[in-house]
């Protein structure tokens, strides 16, 4: 389980962190909804995996997800999207 060791990763990577239930998500019209829905819930059951962490830019752009299970899991997606973003500057 991840409960409140998320949050310490995330600010250890200079990022916020935010949780939104799954409950709020779908009750919320937004583009995290708009997101979530094509990409992770499995369709004709409507099963979804969670929890999902979304890496979002400052101007609401999803830049990388994953449904994360494991504190390693969670480095890794960090990881990930910090080597893209650098790549994509250089």
């Amino acid at each position: 389980m991840l409960a409140g060791i998320d949050e310490q990763v995330a600010e250890d990577n200079d990022m916020s962190f935010q949780k939104i239930t799954l409950e709020e998500c779908a009750a919320t019209p937004s583009f995290i909804r708009d997101y979530i829905v094509p990409m992770y819930v499995v369709p004709n059951d409507g099963q979804i995996d969670i929890p999902i962490y979304l890496i979002v830019s400052s101007e609401k752009e999803i830049q990388g997800s994953g449904v994360v299970q494991t504190i390693q899991e969670l480095k890794n997606l960090i990881t990930s999207h910090q080597l893209w973003a650098s790549s994509k500057n250089a």
